[in-house]
């Protein structure tokens, strides 16, 4: 899954508390949920197929949503690069997590996108994502050289750099 803009901002995106108290203290911790979680919220009932291109599937599968916002359904079908037939079998599944099949995982090649930030209805885009690690640096006045090394089970919040003029180090979010 994927998020449009500035993700990590919360003033970006909208959100929902996921467990709300009766009474907050100033030191509470309050626990959100990104708006693309009411589609987990809701199932789709019985069981059945649905057949048709990728963007056909999940019109059908976002027809579901029982949580409306301002009286309508809040998420629809932006754009969808997927355009293979598709046929999915369901049995009571939530409308997220069928979603999330049908597309597959990025190793497919494809990744839901979901935006809340350009009006209402919000959007939910199938984007083609690059399926082969990539990394991008730019040398500039401070910055010399780059080393790069990769671990597939090793994670980085920042990449540090060195001064050859200063020998500093420094941190590039």
């Amino acid at each position: 899954l994927s998020l449009v803009g500035s993700e990590m901002c919360i003033r970006d995106s909208f959100y929902r508390v996921s467990r709300p108290s009766e009474s907050y203290v100033s030191t509470s911790d309050i626990d959100l949920e990104h708006s693309a979680a009411i589609l987990g919220d809701a199932i789709i009932p019985g069981e059945g197929t649905y057949s048709g291109t990728c963007a056909e599937v999940l019109t059908a599968m976002l027809a579901n949503q029982t949580t409306l916002v301002n009286g309508q359904k809040p998420w629809i079908l932006g754009t969808c690069a997927k355009s293979a037939s598709i046929e999915y079998a369901y049995d009571c599944n939530n409308i997220l997590s069928a979603m999330t099949e049908v597309v597959g995982d990025e190793k497919d090649g494809y990744a839901l996108e979901f935006d809340d930030t350009h009006g209402f209805p919000w959007r939910v885009n199938v984007v083609s994502v690059e399926t082969s690690a990539s990394c991008e640096g730019r040398l500039s006045r401070n910055l010399e050289s780059v080393s790069v090394s990769m671990s597939d089970d090793e994670f980085c919040t920042c990449l540090l750099h060195t001064s050859d003029a200063a020998d500093e180090r420094s941190s590039v979010d």
